[in-house]
């Protein structure tokens, strides 16, 4: 199987942008997203349009370790490409431990995840 390239938020505007341009170029994409922010349509559109050989989504939270861990397992991830997070500020002041959580913690479980894996 060939090297992949993990897209977290690749589901929302700017991560769909560029699993799309990834995929043109040749490379295969796995994306994982948790569809909190982002859209079903994309993912449905890349894998309908590339197959399995060249796309693979996985609906996951990166606040779930053990699914992270398992995509790098099963998978041959040679880079990360992080667009997970959430962005909205008047949310992020109204609920700041959400915040912390999906974009601090949610980034260390994705760093714990890549330890020992060569990836760009």
């Amino acid at each position: 199987m060939r090297q992949a390239v993990l897209v977290t938020g690749g589901a929302g505007y700017i991560g769909s942008h560029t699993v799309r341009r990834l995929l043109e170029h040749g490379r295969r994409v796995i994306v994982c997203d948790d569809l909190s922010t982002g859209h079903r349509e994309p993912v449905g559109l890349f894998s309908h349009v590339y197959g399995p050989d060249r796309f693979l989504f996985a609906e996951a939270s990166l606040l779930d370790a053990d699914a992270l861990h398992e995509l790098f397992a099963e998978h041959d991830i040679a880079g990360v490409i992080d667009f997970a997070a959430r962005s909205i500020v008047p949310e992020s002041q109204r609920e700041p431990r959400l915040y912390f959580e999906q974009n601090v913690v949610a980034f260390g479980n994705l760093l714990a995840a890549c330890d020992g894996v060569p990836v760009v």
